[in-house]
């Protein structure tokens, strides 16, 4: 805990203005990590801005990160990058079910690392201690039986880092799988395959790389030295890349080095005698497991080419590294991995294509300055795409709206209040608000104003917002000076819960040496709040929302969106063709209405064929959600057959526990969803609440 120590000090030594010393660590803290909270208060401190302006870690904040095992092997070395990331932020403690060589990597680190096997997560001592975190992150799909045990202790997030291979897993692996509410997984590739397969509700966050680059040029000496890394299995490929060597010609086969690097297990062992001829080849250099970081390090740096001819990989660890190291990268389409790569950098061939893998190779051998060219193409990628930076902003923010999410047992019987209903209320109370001899009203922006000006309105008195009132602005219309008259002054806001905006109007008033007869009130007060203002209209109870603000309100992580009609502009009859002028549409609908805050999920009866034109719209317009649900039928003609409209929405609404509220565009599509569900439903179309 090291650094969390440091950080600490850092931020006492900023709040009492000791720049130079706090510069000190931060500086000393960011070039040992590269965290965005370092990165952050280096500038702050630098230019001495305001102290309320420093960025402090929240360590009150727990995270529990589960790896299935302590091997140096994928899973462990992903969780303790993780762990490192947030170690910073919140407090962090990894869990393994098996010890293993790799504990001393995460003690070494600073992490705390217990070891609880599955048999006893139940247990009084461990069911309490996972109740104690505020989040879970189950690393890979070998924890199944974790997740089912855990998740009724903390929100559990299951961090899937496979793709097509969760076919040969265990069934009941995959039944857990199935809907499972908080998913994320490595590629655009795998989020496709789990999609259509287990869950909708997926987010990517891909992998990321330290980085080790020595700065040496991938600069060919004498052969070409060409990399395959992984455990040998078929599912890797390994006889893919070694059957297009053998195909190579003489000449080619002269100048090439293979190097492998991977674990040979006994379950595999069917595949590694099938190979044995081919893995007796003089241009074959096997090196085994490799677990020492140094010696993998300068052996990949040696490297010309990589090459992962998976026949499945969700993303692939390798070919980040070589793309950290400079070097060429090969790659076959079911490998995750090509949605970063380009042709500036990487070659990418048909899985199981071994005549096109042969192609590529005797192109590279004969054009030899193209591991150099393209090598300097793949550092600048990795820069841009591969770093820790990278990763840590995306799983931050992921992070962030994770530990939002709160689980509703009970149906949230919200309190709607319409515009109609504020200003019914308001006109009830008229003459007692005559009574008070109400002179002016001052609103507390922005809800504040709506019924500021109603008052104003009935009374015939002048409204002013508060800053207005209290800097004394003209108005520019009329002419007239902000003017005080006997009489009192109305102070309003929409709503009091805690009390906070009427306490700083009123410090806001003190401050100015204001001293005049206010009435501070709001429309809308609940049986506690009541006691803290003069004055309000109607007593509601919680939760509640109201038509001018559940648009753009901090539940929405709690709620559930449709896109046509609520987001944007639904399309005309001619736009929903369900062809060109369908996409057309898609990629540039006006906006309707765009919330501040991210939704908790998107559920919309568009077809998931058109996912890529409908994502890159909700980027482009800032629109910022946790899943995308789409429907997953062939064509807008089945959906009409199916009737589907309606129903993809009911179904992923009803048994999402997080989800307490769906805001709809159409009438009999709302009334049908609130049916079905037995939830709260908001219909656009005519601000009802169902």
């Amino acid at each position: 805990m090291e650094n969390n120590l440091s950080s600490q000090k850092a931020f006492k030594l900023f709040k009492n203005r000791n720049y130079k010393e706090s510069l000190a660590i931060y500086e000393m803290l960011s070039d040992k990590i590269g965290f965005n909270i370092y990165r952050t208060n280096v500038l702050l401190c630098k230019n001495k801005i305001n102290s309320n302006s420093l960025i402090e870690p929240n360590y009150q904040k727990r995270i529990c990160i589960i790896t299935h095992e302590l091997t140096y092997t994928g899973a462990p070395g992903s969780s303790l990058r993780m762990a490192s990331c947030l170690n910073n932020f919140y407090h962090v403690e990894i869990v393994s079910p098996v010890d293993g060589d790799y504990r001393k990597e995460i003690e070494k680190n600073g992490i705390t690392i217990k070891i609880i096997d599955q048999e006893t997560i139940d247990n009084t001592e461990n069911s309490n201690y996972f109740k104690s975190f505020d989040l879970i992150i189950a690393n890979t799909i070998a924890l199944s039986c974790f997740v089912k045990r855990i998740k009724k202790y903390a929100t559990t997030i299951w961090y899937i880092r496979e793709a097509q291979n969760i076919t040969g897993y265990h069934i009941g692996r995959q039944k857990e799988l199935m809907n499972y509410p908080f998913t994320v997984c490595v590629s655009n590739y795998a989020a496709d395959f789990i999609r259509k397969n287990y869950t909708p509700y997926v987010q990517e966050l891909r992998n990321f790389v330290i980085d080790k680059y020595s700065g040496e040029e991938n600069l060919i000496k004498e052969k070409v030295k060409i990399l395959f890394c992984g455990t040998i299995s078929a599912r890797k490929g390994l006889d893919i890349l070694l059957n297009a060597v053998d195909h190579l010609s003489d000449k080619h086969k002269k100048n090439i080095e293979i190097h492998i690097v991977g674990r040979k297990l006994n379950c595999f062992r069917k595949y590694l005698d099938s190979l044995a001829d081919m893995l007796n080849r003089p241009w074959i250099i096997d090196h085994g497991e490799v677990s020492d970081e140094d010696k993998k390090t300068k052996l990949f740096s040696e490297m010309n080419i990589f090459v992962i001819p998976s026949r499945d990989e969700s993303f692939s660890n390798v070919a980040l590294e070589g793309l950290m190291h400079g070097k060429l990268v090969i790659v076959s389409t079911n490998v995750g991995a090509k949605e970063i790569l380009d042709n500036s950098c990487s070659f990418v061939f048909d899985n199981e294509d071994c005549n096109a893998l042969q192609n590529i190779l005797e192109y590279i051998l004969d054009h030899r300055d193209l591991p150099y060219i393209m090598g300097k193409n793949a550092r600048n990628v990795f820069l841009q795409k591969g770093t820790i930076s990278t990763f840590e902003d995306k799983l931050l923010d992921l992070v962030d709206g994770w530990l939002k999410i709160k689980k509703f047992k009970n149906r949230q019987n919200y309190y709607f209040k319409t515009y109609n209903d504020l200003i019914g209320i308001i006109k009830s109370k008229i003459a007692e608000l005559r009574e008070l001899n109400i002179t002016s009203v001052v609103g507390i922006p922005r809800s504040g104003m709506i019924p500021a000006y109603i008052i104003g309105n009935f009374l015939n008195i002048p409204v002013y917002s508060i800053n207005e009132f209290v800097c004394k602005i003209k108005n520019t219309l009329t002419g007239r000076n902000i003017e005080t008259r006997k009489g009192k002054i109305m102070v309003i806001d929409d709503s009091i819960l805690s009390g906070k905006s009427i306490e700083k109007a009123k410090n806001m008033l003190l401050q100015y040496n204001l001293h005049e007869d206010y009435v501070y009130s709001a429309v809308y007060a609940t049986q506690k709040s009541k006691l803290l203002v003069d004055f309000y209209f109607d007593e509601t109870t919680m939760p509640r929302i109201f038509e001018w603000n559940y648009l753009n309100h901090p539940h929405c992580i709690h709620w559930a969106f449709d896109i046509d009609g609520v987001l944007c502009v639904d399309p005309t009859e001619e736009e929903n063709d369900d062809g060109d002028n369908y996409i057309n549409f898609l990629i540039n609908a006006k906006p309707l209405f765009i919330p501040n805050y991210t939704i908790g999920a998107i559920i919309t009866s568009r077809l998931e064929k058109y996912r890529p034109q409908t994502e890159a719209w909700l980027m482009n317009n800032n629109v910022k959600y946790n899943h995308l649900i789409m429907l997953n039928l062939p064509s807008k003609k089945e959906r009409i057959i199916q009737n589907a409209h309606a129903k993809i929405k009911w179904e992923h609404y009803k048994y999402r526990d997080d989800l307490c509220l769906f805001v709809e565009s159409e009438e009999k599509q709302a009334m049908e969803i609130a049916k079905n569900s037995g939830k709260a439903v908001i219909c656009t179309q005519n601000n009802m609440l169902y």
